[in-house]
This record gives C-alpha cells, structure tokens and sequence, in this order.
C-alpha cells in the first residue's frame, strides 16, 4: 500500500508544482499575440493595451490586458479600463490559446453604420473564428451614432452575460441595462447564428422588462435582402402614458390611456412593424384584428382595421371636459392641432356598441384618418335608439388657429330618447331625423364654438307634445266655451309632423319655419336659442280650424299667438297681446299672419 501511495503523491505534487508554476511559464508575448489575431478575426479590429499583461491562476488561468483597446484610438469599436481573458491551461502548455471566457471591466462601445465600425465576424471552419466562448460585460456603456455622427441611441449600467461556445453553437445573451433612466432587463436566443449570417432562417427568442414595458418575441429570422422576424409577440405596460414619455413621447398624468397590451402574430423589419393577426387592450376596451406601424418618410405612420364588441368612450370624454378646465374655463383651451403633426394615422373601427356618457351607440363603423397634420373622421353608421346617424369631421390647422366643419344626418330616431340625453327635453316625442352641416374657425375652443356657422333640417313624425293640450284649444275655438280650460296644461298633443329649418351663426341657432301640423291645428314658429345655454324665446301662432257655423258656410282659421320663453328643460307660453290686437278687428278676413321675430337682446 506504502508503495502505490508514494507514486500517487509524487503526481499529485508534480501537477501541483506545474499548475503553480504554470503563471511563471507563460509567455505574455504569445498570448497577447495570439489574442490580437483571435481579436482580428473575430471583429476585424486591432486589439492594444497598456503595460504587460498579467497572469493569474484563480478558478483557472487568467490574463488580465490594462486598457484595452478594440480599434485605432481616434475611433475605437469598444474601450475598457480591463480585459480579462480566461483561457485552458493545458493548451496553452503546448503553445496554443484556447479561449474560455472574457471579461470586460467598464468597457464603452461605439458602435455606427459604417463597416470599420462593425463586427465582421467570419463564419468558416477556422478554428481561431470557430471558438468563442463566455463574454461577461460589467458597468459598460454603449451609443450608437447614425450616419451623420448624431448618438441615435445610448445605454449605461450594462451588466450582461453573452454565451457562444462555438459557431456551430446557440447563442444566448442575458442581463441588465440602464436606458433613459430606468433599469431594463433582457434575453435573448439564437439557435443557429451561423445560419443566420449565411442568409437562412433560425429561431430566435427575445425578452425585455422594464418598469414602463414588458415583451417578448418567439419566432423566427432571417437576413437575407434585410432584417426580417415573424413570430408570435408580445407588448404591455401598465401605463400608455408613462411609455410614451418614456420614449419622449407625450405623457402626464390621467385616468386614460393607462394599462395596455399588444399580442399575436407579428412581422418586424427595417419598414417596421405589423401585426397580422392581434388583440389590443386599453382602459378596458379589447380589440382584434391587423396593425401596422412604419417610420414613414415625414412622421411615424400607423394603420390598421379593428374590430370591438364594446367601446367604452365615456373616460375620454370625462378626461376631455377636466383637462379643457371644466365648463368655466373651456373656451380659453387652445385647439391642439399640433398633436396632428406627431403621427400619421389610418385605421378602420368597428363595434358593436359605443358608449360615450349618456349616449349608446349600436353597431358601428367609423374611420380615421389623420395625414399631413390634419384630421378626417367620417362615421360610416351607427345605430343610435333603433335608427342611423351617420357624419363626418375635417380638423386641421389655419393662420391663427385652426379650422373644422362637421355634417350629421340622422333618421328614423325616436325623438323622446335623443331630445332627452343630448338636450334633457322629455316633452316631444315621435319619429325623429335631420341633417346639418357646420364650419367653424378659432385658436381656442370658445373661438370654434362661437365662429359656429351652417345650416340643418329637423322633422319629427307622428309625435306627441307633453304638458299641453293644444286639443283644448280648438273644442273651445269649435265649441266656443272658453272657460274654464282647465284641461289646456297638463294634457298632451298629437301632432303629424313637425319641420324646421336651422340656421347657425353669430353663437345662436335660428330658425324661422318651424312648423307643427295636427288634426284641427297648425303650429307657425320662429325663434331663437343661444349656443351653450338652455335658454330660448320665439313667437309663434296656433292656427285652430274652426268648422263652419252653418251647413253652407265657409269653414275659417282662428288665430291665437302667443310667446315662447324659459329654457329647454322648462319652456314658458304666454299670450302676444300684440299679436292679438292686431287680429281684434272681427272684420277682418281670416288668413295667413306675418309673424314677427322677437329679438331679446
């Protein structure tokens, strides 16, 4: 036993006696050597340093190069206050450098689109190129210039670990970087890089999380003709606005446009990126369908159709009122035409219910279009309370402030329902629809508002009047028992159709036609209601066909005028003493009167 123990001893103190002689053995010279050439080959640079390198044996055997340099000093690929080089001990006895792994100590990358400046790393049989190893990267920056020397893109704090063992072999990067001021983790997979710098495909994994944004992508990619992945991918935040100010985009703070996500089949090239097959998310709105978003030649361009079950616009709505000021101060808020220049857009939207406060919209369709920093909204159709709306918006930019016009046309709307949510009128009801076209001009929205011109049309059907019995009034004018008319308040009137002709201008609606026609009656009006209040006045006539008083005497029309006052909630009628002295003279022929206007100012 003594004499198999006394060999084992004597190997075991010869390799321990090699392995601590072996920092003494190795020629400084020929690694630095063949360094530079693995070096060259591998990024087509030059490597230079500081001093002699040393050699250390710890966990392995080690080189460490003082201020590396990869590149000539006025424009150098990557600098680092150290290069440590971990290499196999046993080749390196027999003269040869095997690489294990390196280890950069802040380096700073500098990396732009000219060739000089980037890897050109060989893909053949050649052992030097064919072996790279474990790149461990720690407090290293990076920028990025384009080609006009501009830093197009930079990162600091890069903590990574980069896995290569061979060209033959996956590629595999992991770790940490600070950009913009946030810390972002990422990973990334190459199955086959060789097959990818020969112009075929492999599949490629990447991830990214950070603070404002996560994502992922699992697919595949190619670099024949130009940088192409598809595959499956996927993009959420917890805050749209905290991403778009991170990426120097408009932010601020709000309750919309908060958690959001992007997932599904995806293409991703150097003319962007797009989305065959997607599901979006937003403020709890889902919506699917192929997206699209390229550099454009101007501006970023997005496009795209989507299709939604349920579009809730009340948030936005609510988020308008409050960032405009409320409804004091709204008319001082500058129209933000220069939003219109940060994106082009093109999108098609469909949905089957929209919802915005009050108001429900039933299958819809719409379209818009923002090119050049003006807008062009059109709704194709909507169901609104059983019937169709349809309308257009043009938006844009004009010397001073901005320029928009508006055309709407409704049919086939029960009045009661639309009167009441857009105006809290309850007492008209029927069969309602209209058309009108608007323009308007101004720097602030009380400007647009107040620069409001064009002209419309209403007509009700079949309607009812609530609150007043206009049928009262012609029993008494056929019977002639004028009093009491106790039922004239209170009751209701049928009426056949109702018509009326808008105009728009000067901060007021006016119309001068409006028209009421029943069974015994007509009703001739014209008025006017200040845009942004509830108040009205008018002065109109109720026509009451009274019968004829004997079996062969002329059938005649009695007039009654009266004035219209209060608000839409709570309209007043009175009697127009004027109006009825002027028709007092029992001798005059009955017939159509010539109403005035009443002008309240």
């Amino acid at each position: 036993m003594k004499r198999l123990l006394i060999p084992v001893l004597l190997v075991a103190a010869a390799v321990a006696a090699a392995l601590s002689a072996t920092p003494f053995l190795v020629s400084t010279d020929m690694v630095a050597t063949a360094l530079t050439r693995h070096v060259l080959g591998w990024t087509g640079q030059t490597l230079a340093f500081s001093g002699t390198p040393a050699v250390r044996f710890d966990h392995g055997l080690s080189i460490r190069f003082q201020d590396a340099r990869i590149g000539p000093a006025d424009a150098p690929l990557a600098e680092m206050d150290a290069l440590v080089v971990r290499v196999g001990m046993l080749a390196l006895l027999f003269g040869r450098l095997e690489t294990k792994s390196f280890e950069l100590d802040r380096p700073h990358f500098h990396l732009s689109p000219e060739a000089a400046h980037l890897a050109r790393y060989a893909f053949d049989d050649d052992p030097v190129k064919s072996r790279f190893g474990r790149v461990m990267i720690r407090s290293g920056t990076l920028v990025y210039r384009d080609a006009a020397g501009a830093p197009a893109f930079s990162a600091d704090a890069i903590d990574a670990e980069f896995d290569w063992p061979s060209t033959a072999a996956a590629f595999d990067a992991h770790g940490w970087l600070a950009w913009r001021g946030e810390p972002v983790e990422f990973g990334a997979t190459i199955a086959n890089p060789a097959a990818l710098a020969d112009g075929r495909s492999t599949t490629l994994r990447l991830s990214l999380g950070a603070k404002p944004v996560r994502a992922s992508f699992s697919g595949t990619t190619q670099t024949a003709g130009g940088f192409v992945a598809e595959g499956q991918l996927s993009l959420s935040t917890a805050s749209l606005r905290d991403l778009s100010a991170w990426l120097d985009g408009p932010g601020g703070s709000g309750a919309t446009f908060g958690p959001a996500s992007v997932e599904g089949r995806a293409r991703l090239a150097a003319d962007g990126l797009s989305f065959s097959q997607a599901t979006l998310r937003l403020d709890g709105n889902e919506a699917e369908g192929a997206l699209s978003l390229s550099p454009g030649t101007a501006r970023p361009a997005l496009a795209g159709t989507l299709a939604l079950d349920r579009l809730d616009l009340t948030p936005y709505a609510d988020a308008l009122v409050a960032a405009t000021g409320g409804p004091r101060r709204w008319s001082t808020f500058p129209v933000p035409t220069g939003l219109l220049d940060a994106l082009d857009i093109d999108l098609r939207l469909s949905a089957n219910e929209v919802l915005t406060g009050r108001v429900r919209l039933g299958r819809s369709a719409a379209a818009l279009n923002i090119s050049a920093g003006r807008l062009a909204a059109s709704l194709g159709e909507a169901q609104l309370l059983g019937g169709r709306l349809v309308g257009s918006l043009d938006l844009g930019p004009k010397a001073g402030g901005a320029a928009a016009r508006l055309s709407a046309r409704l049919d086939g709307i029960p009045a009661r329902l639309a009167l009441s949510d857009l105006l809290g009128l309850g007492a008209v009801d029927g069969i309602g629809g209209g058309e009108v076209t608007l323009g308007a001009q101004g720097a602030t929205l009380g400007a647009l508002i107040g620069s409001l011109s064009g002209d419309g049309r209403v007509r009700i059907t079949r309607g009812t009047i609530a609150g007043l019995d206009v049928g009262a009034i012609v029993r008494a004018v056929n019977t002639g028992s004028f009093s009491p008319l106790n039922s004239l308040v209170g009751g209701s009137t049928g009426f056949e159709q109702l018509t009326a002709g808008l105009s728009i201008g000067d901060g007021e609606v006016r119309t001068g036609d409006l028209s009421i026609r029943g069974s015994g009656y007509t009703v001739e009006l014209v008025g006017r209601a200040p845009i942004g209040t509830t108040s009205i006045s008018g002065r109109g006539q109720l026509l009451v066909e009274r019968a004829a008083r004997r079996p062969d005497g002329p059938a005649d029309t009695v007039p009654v005028p009266f004035l219209l006052g209060g608000h839409w909630d709570a309209p007043t009628l009175v009697p127009d003493f004027d109006g009825i002295l002027d028709h007092a003279d029992a001798g005059a022929a009955p017939g159509p009167i010539r109403l005035g206007f009443l002008s309240p100012r």
